[in-house]
């Protein structure tokens, strides 16, 4: 084959243009500090690169942005918690300090409105929201615990409660038994007008209850809607059991004012729709009680009315909520809400690993706290009620001489002041019962917040751990990557000095042609 100086010609401007393209690939490893400045400067290099930044991205994520998020989270929590929980002592304090029997009504309605303002906060602190969510309610983070000012919803709720949750009580029945006075008790009247009082008419009713989350229930006084509150329960022995095993007994609807609202018949029970508590007849405890203790009841029962700052119920009940929508039978629609109880936020800290960060409503607002003081407020009421009562008694019988009308209200003085002081013991049990609630209450709160912490100290064994293989695969990219600038400045050099040799040598040798031989 014959070479000619084009041939060589050529095979030179190559060459020396390969050793340029070196000059200038090294430049840019030494100003880039990279190894790589397209994937097919060296593959293998470039497939551990791609894996490593994978890697390494994913660990960043999980380390800076998800652990960081539940931290913050669980921060906004902790601190919902223990502020509640500083409420919750301050109720207990209040609570303590009112059941000394040198505590007159005035002294319980101080500490009434304390404690009512105090229950206020409490649920307030269950609004906390981290970054527009709300920390409490699930995953219905869009949603306020309590509702605001404005609302109306008609709810259908089920609640569920055992044996356990039943209490018993007192009721101070003043009520007139010959229904002769317009406001049904028995103070005001006398002789004259065919009613003696006298203080065996006051007659302390004790009852045994449960105490739904809410009052002011529907009463269906006007029975329009066909759906009736049930009390039912598991018992497939029972003859009386439908298909799915389920004894159900529909409520009687009363309110805590009517005549023996407080003392059903032995097989009945009633719904008290005022207060929401629902009174059972001696005949159905006995029959809850022959079931084992961890049979679970339940009660279906309707609310459309609520007031600024009630619990909704989406949060703790399964529940249903009536819609603008009707079926094909122009009946309408109900919109079903599973309890919120049971809904858990995790966040991914790792493969195959997650963290529970939320702390739902039901594990510390629970509704017993503000129905501890809704007892307490209707036992005060009645008792500064009574007290006016014998004030005004006591001021009447001063002004009357000997006779028929002072003997009639020594009579309901009497009677009177055997209710003021039952209602005045009552008041000072409650204050007792509500301390030791609040004491449980408050253990429940601790609770709450000790998983919380719980859960903190294991983030930060998490981030501790991420934090470390973050630093091990920014290491390791850095290392398959990263090219010194030492290694590129030599080797940029030496590529010069070969650059510069070739132009040299090139040169020379095309200086001579085939004519230098002629």
């Amino acid at each position: 084959m014959r070479i000619t100086n084009k041939i060589m010609q050529n095979n030179s401007l190559r060459n020396i243009n390969t050793n340029k393209e070196l000059q200038s690939q090294l430049s840019i490893q030494m100003q880039t500090g990279n190894k790589l400045t397209r994937p097919s400067d060296d593959p293998v290099v470039a497939i551990r690169s791609l894996r490593l930044s994978t890697n390494l991205t994913k660990v960043t994520q999980y380390n800076e942005k998800n652990a960081e998020d539940a931290k913050s989270w669980m921060t906004a929590t902790e601190d919902a918690i223990y502020a509640g929980e500083e409420l919750i002592q301050t109720m207990y304090t209040l609570c303590n300090s009112s059941t000394s029997d040198d505590k007159n009504t005035a002294n319980y309605q101080a500490a009434l409105l304390q404690l009512q303002q105090s229950a206020k906060e409490f649920y307030d602190t269950g609004d906390t929201d981290f970054g527009g969510r709300n920390v409490f309610t699930g995953y219905r983070t869009e949603s306020k615990l309590q509702f605001q000012a404005g609302e109306t919803l008609e709810y259908r709720i089920t609640e569920e409660f055992t044996l356990k949750d039943l209490q018993t009580r007192t009721h101070i029945n003043t009520k007139d038994p010959n229904n002769t006075n317009p406001d049904g008790d028995i103070f005001g009247y006398t002789e004259a007008a065919g009613f003696t009082v006298d203080e065996t008419m006051v007659v302390p009713e004790e009852y045994t209850r449960f105490r739904l989350a809410y009052d002011d229930l529907r009463d269906f006084s006007d029975q329009i809607d066909p759906y009736v509150p049930i009390f039912k329960y598991l018992n497939p022995a029972d003859p009386a059991a439908d298909a799915d095993g389920y004894v159900s007994l529909g409520l009687v609807i009363k309110n805590s004012t009517d005549p023996g609202a407080y003392t059903p018949a032995d097989d009945r029970a009633y719904l008290l729709a005022d207060t929401g508590e629902v009174i059972f007849g001696k005949a159905v405890i006995d029959a809850m009680s022959a079931l084992p203790n961890t049979t679970t009841y339940s009660i279906d029962y309707e609310k459309h009315e609520w007031v600024t700052g009630d619990l909704r119920p989406e949060h703790y009940f399964d529940c249903s909520v009536k819609t603008d929508k009707v079926d094909d039978g122009g009946n309408p629609v109900w919109l079903e809400y599973e309890s919120g109880s049971k809904q858990r936020i995790e966040y991914d800290l790792g493969a195959n690993q997650s963290l529970q960060v939320n702390t739902v409503a039901g594990e510390v607002y629970v509704h017993d706290v503000g129905r501890d003081v809704e007892d307490l407020e209707v036992a005060i009421n009645q008792l500064a009620k009574l007290d006016d009562i014998v004030n005004s008694l006591e001021e009447k019988i001063a002004s009357l001489s000997e006779g028929a009308d002072l003997d009639a209200a020594n009579l309901q003085l009497d009677a009177a002041k055997k209710a003021q002081s039952l209602v005045k013991d009552q008041v000072q049990k409650l204050f007792g019962s509500t301390m030791t609630s609040m004491k449980s209450y408050q253990d429940l709160v601790n609770l709450a917040g000790t998983n919380v912490g719980t859960r903190g100290a294991r983030l930060d064994l998490i981030q501790n751990r991420l934090e470390g293989q973050q630093a091990t695969f920014k290491e390791l990219y850095i290392n398959n990557n990263h090219k010194e600038i030492e290694d590129s400045t030599t080797e940029l050099a030496s590529a010069k000095l070969t650059y510069d040799a070739a132009l040299s040598a090139t040169a020379k040798i095309l200086e001579t042609s085939l004519m230098n031989y002629i």
